[in-house]
């Protein structure tokens, strides 16, 4: 029987879990008390990552100029540029979420850091262009990801 073998793994996953978590909390430590109102930070409880989202229930638009300064405020406390794109729905005639996303390493240990807007509005230097690939998807602008020359 590897009784004994399986009391190992797990400890050293529990461990490394514990490792994660505490990654997590680093991070969100140092952008929380920047965050503007309304966004939420939180470790998911399964697979550890930080999440910051904003407007996930709401029906009503959510200013996408917090969506630049939050990656902002991720890129600074992480160190790492986050990779940026955008969800549609209602068969892909709508923006429905502006993402960024990137897996941190530090130590051994690896997370997710993943930074939502839901319904984003107000987006004046926005180009959205649609475009039919395999399925219908939108490309969005430098600008309106805050990744142009020009961004603050």
């Amino acid at each position: 029987m590897n009784y004994e073998e399986v009391k190992i793994r797990a400890r050293e996953r529990y461990e490394g879990a514990l490792k994660e978590i505490e990654l997590c909390k680093e991070i969100a430590d140092k952008i929380i008390p920047s965050l503007p109102d309304g966004w939420d930070c939180r470790i998911d409880e399964t697979i550890f990552s930080l999440y910051i989202t904003k407007g996930w229930r709401s029906e009503t638009g959510t200013d996408a100029g917090e969506f630049k300064l939050v990656c902002k405020l991720v890129e600074n406390a992480t160190g790492e540029k986050l990779n940026k794109s955008a969800r549609v729905k209602d068969g892909g005639n709508n923006l429905f979420c502006l993402l960024a996303e990137k897996y941190i390493e530090k130590n051994e240990i690896c997370i997710g850091v993943n930074v939502n807007l839901y319904h984003p509005e107000n987006m004046p230097d926005c180009k959205i262009e649609w475009k039919r690939r395999w399925r219908k998807e939108a490309v969005i602008s430098d600008e309106c990801l805050g990744i142009s020359q020009g961004a603050s």
